[in-house]
């Protein structure tokens, strides 16, 4: 029985979220661009930068910094994983290897200003591992007050990563990328949204900075580009949901949940995953394992179901004619507050009925 679900899984996936990149990832919006690609506009703030392509070693010396990247063998004799070693003032100061390895390894490196405070700009690896839709992994090099280099651990995210722009022109590069916990989760992947995530480099820590004022003005511009999009489709679960993270942001998420309230397209299939639990011939006692495969094959948060259970038990030993399904806003708004868009206040005052909803004389109420 397992066995015919993990088939039926992988046909649905393959099928229904397809193997394309998600909108919000599918332009070329920062340095690298394509995984595979040599990179082709630099921000100013980037100060050095060399592509190792998997095969033959590279040298980079940036002031007082030597960097060199070459390749080691994997586990996997097949494969070969890269790494990347730095000498500053002749002595070696760091050395980074990343797993899994591949065929050929490529990598980028960078020397570019994170955070100004520290005495030498950091170092910056972004090395694509490979397999569907995943992964982008990123390490960064940076010299504390007492001259140690210390490695600091990007985010894993999907497809090109990271892009590198000085946001607010200071000399200093923010960390732009979407919020992969948008892709898979309310349709096929090819036609998710994901919401803008911006990080800062704060001593040895990324940190969040997304909700600061001023960065609000490139929210808006982001937000403006997902409306323009005109080859998706705007009724469709996997835009609203990002759209409306998106407005969360730019302080609009009441004329959002209006629009998303009024258009979303309750004909449609909005959680793939969670469907092709259903369909699969499980007992009530299976369906609970079979939910947590699925969202790890997904991607999904598998606390993030889109079913309550009708008894008073909890989920994982709810019967499954017990179940009963939620509908995408109710999945929606906690996600929302999980992901720090929305505040438990804007929560619970957020209908998920739209003939509750106000009649809504805001300007810009049509959109997307």
């Amino acid at each position: 029985m397992i066995f015919r679900f993990i088939t039926l899984v992988i046909l649905a996936l393959t099928i229904g979220f397809g193997f394309g990149l998600p909108n919000a990832a599918a332009q070329d919006r920062g340095p690298i661009g394509d995984a595979t690609a040599a990179p082709k506009k630099l921000p100013r703030a980037i100060l050095a930068h060399a592509e190792f392509d998997g095969e033959h070693p590279v040298k980079l010396t940036y002031k007082n910094l030597t960097l060199t990247v070459t390749s080691e063998p994997d586990e996997d004799p097949e494969f070969r994983v890269p790494v990347v070693t730095g000498w500053f003032h002749g002595h070696e100061v760091f050395r980074i290897k990343i797993d899994p390895g591949r065929d050929e390894p490529r990598t980028y490196v960078y020397v570019m200003n994170l955070d100004s405070r520290a005495s030498f700009p950091q170092v910056v690896l972004t090395y694509y591992w490979g397999g569907a839709h995943c992964c982008m992994t990123t390490k960064i090099a940076t010299i504390d007050g007492k001259k140690k280099w210390h490695v600091v651990d990007g985010d894993v995210l999907d497809g090109e990563g990271y892009r590198f722009l000085d946001l607010d022109r200071n000399g200093e590069v923010e960390l732009v990328s979407v919020d992969n916990s948008f892709l898979y989760a309310y349709g096929c992947y090819a036609c998710s949204f994901a919401p803008t995530n911006i990080k800062k480099l704060a001593g040895l820590r990324l940190k969040d900075v997304t909700h600061e004022p001023k960065y609000r003005p490139f929210l808006r511009q982001e937000l403006m580009e997902m409306e323009q999009d005109k080859d998706y489709d705007h009724a469709s679960s996997g835009f609203l949901s990002g759209w409306v993270a998106q407005k969360a942001l730019v302080g609009e998420l009441d004329n959002a949940w209006r629009v998303m309230l009024r258009t979303w397209d309750r004909d449609a299939e909005w959680s793939t995953a969670w469907q092709v639990t259903q369909d699969t011939p499980l007992d009530n006692a299976d369906w609970w394992s079979a939910w947590q495969m699925t969202s790890r094959i997904t991607g999904l948060n598998p606390e993030r179901l889109p079913a309550r259970c009708t008894i008073a038990v909890s989920i994982d030993k709810c019967p499954r004619d017990k179940l009963r399904p939620l509908s995408f806003p109710e999945v929606l708004a906690p996600h929302l507050l999980e992901a720090g868009y929305i505040s438990a206040d804007e929560l619970r005052r957020l209908p998920m009925q739209v003939a509750a909803v106000p009649a809504d004389t805001s300007k810009g109420g049509a959109k997307p």
